[in-house]
């Protein structure tokens, strides 16, 4: 019963990224598939990228506000992060 419990508890691990703020690069965990996908503010697809390293570089994007969608173990999630 004890695992049972215990592996419950992993499988509610949201994604999380940081630095959040960011300038350069973020790091996701949380992820079960590399493909993830950042959208802008407005909700606009900005790039699909593979996460493989769970690292993606930001360096390029404007300053703003942005979302990473990706596949957890409780399906599709966002989380948003700031561009500085």
């Amino acid at each position: 019963s004890w695992g049972n419990d215990n592996f419950r508890k992993e499988s509610r691990i949201n994604i999380d990224v940081f630095p959040n703020p960011a300038s350069n690069s973020i790091t996701i965990q949380g992820i079960t598939q590399s493909a993830v996908s950042l959208f802008d503010i407005s909700g606009k697809l900005i790039e699909k990228v593979n996460a493989l390293q769970q690292r993606i570089e930001v360096g390029h994007l404007a300053p703003g506000v942005y979302f990473i969608q990706a596949n957890t173990l409780q399906g599709m999630q966002q989380k948003k992060f700031i561009k500085q």
